[in-house]
């Protein structure tokens, strides 16, 4: 297995809730607990914590561009009726 180096600042807020997502089914299917490094146990709960309020704000972000492109297709279609 090749690892590649993975520049966090260039994720967009999508690719970094995915990573996240991937993080967990990943670590969820090996056989080790997170408390065999009581560093990196603190890390791996402040993440699972954090996780839920990240995903609840890419919603709203999701759902305000959704309202953008809405808004953007009803005013082409108001220009079309007249």
């Amino acid at each position: 297995m090749e690892l590649v180096k993975l520049s966090t600042t260039t994720l967009h807020n999508l690719e970094s809730g995915q990573f996240i997502v991937r993080y967990f089914s990943d670590f969820n299917s090996l056989t080790i607990s997170p408390s065999f490094d009581p560093e990196f146990e603190a890390i791996h709960q402040d993440l699972q914590q954090q996780s839920t309020t990240y995903n609840l704000a890419l919603a709203q972000v999701a759902a305000q561009q959704e309202s953008i492109m809405l808004l953007d297709l009803d005013q082409k279609r108001d220009k079309k009726k007249m």
